[in-house]
């Protein structure tokens, strides 16, 4: 399993928005890529930081995700709420 974690700083006030598109995303992830476990979004103690955890059977799923509508749909709209780049881990599942 591959695990993904991403850290997303928002621009001042761009957090409501961002919960409600994103609630949506994780609908259509999960709905879309049957090699999603889970795509699951986490506020931190600061309201404009979020963290996504992401779950995949594989990496060819990890890259189908990255291919996929939904996400290219997203993106613009996404980059247009942060402040900064997303920082971001891939992770190898060992147990």
């Amino acid at each position: 399993m591959i695990g993904v974690i991403a850290r997303l700083k928002l621009k001042p006030g761009q957090g409501p928005a961002f919960e409600t598109h994103m609630a949506r995303m994780s609908r259509s992830v999960e709905d879309a890529e049957p090699g999603n476990h889970f795509y699951r979004g986490y506020r931190t103690a600061d309201p404009e930081v979020f963290v996504a955890l992401e779950a995949y059977k594989d990496r060819a799923a990890l890259e189908a995700h990255g291919k996929s509508a939904h996400v290219a749909e997203a993106l613009p709209r996404v980059g247009a709420m942060l402040d900064g780049d997303v920082e971001v881990e891939v992770l190898e599942q060992v147990w």
